[in-house]
């Protein structure tokens, strides 16, 4: 038995018979979040490991920076924003930036700070695993 549907169609104009299969597509699902992001839990259980020495007010700051991450992981927002927005002073945003840099957690970019994509990613599926792709290629 041939389980393959197709169908027939006539185009009005010539009086020929088009064949035909039925796709269905489904429609893009919305999540419940106007704004959100991916996170690796991977990454996540290597920022909690003692090696990086990640203390609270470095996660405070990271969730800040979080809280302003764009489109493609850009985070554009000065120091001093973060600061005013955890109630600290610019110097332990200082500290904590550094700490997260070196921890491969967030990168500098041209003009901005930029959370590393195989941490987390807030953009489209596509562009994330190009990004992977390039990082790939340029470690081999």
């Amino acid at each position: 038995m041939n389980n393959n549907r197709s169908i027939r169609a006539l185009n009005l104009e010539t009086g020929q018979l088009l064949d035909g299969t039925i796709a269905f597509i489904q429609r893009k699902r919305k999540n419940g979040f106007s704004n959100w992001l991916a996170l690796n839990q991977e990454s996540l259980r290597r920022l909690s490991s003692p090696v990086h020495n990640i203390t609270g007010i470095d996660f405070r700051i990271l969730m800040a920076l979080l809280s302003e991450l764009e489109h493609e992981n850009i985070i554009q927002t000065t120091q001093k924003e973060i600061a005013a927005q955890c109630g600290i002073r610019t110097q332990h945003v200082s500290r904590s930036i550094q700490k997260l840099l070196t921890a491969g957690i967030i990168e500098k970019s041209s003009r901005s700070l930029k959370l590393c994509p195989d941490f987390g990613w807030r953009g489209s599926a596509k562009n994330h695993n190009l990004e992977l792709s390039m990082r790939a290629r340029n470690l081999t």
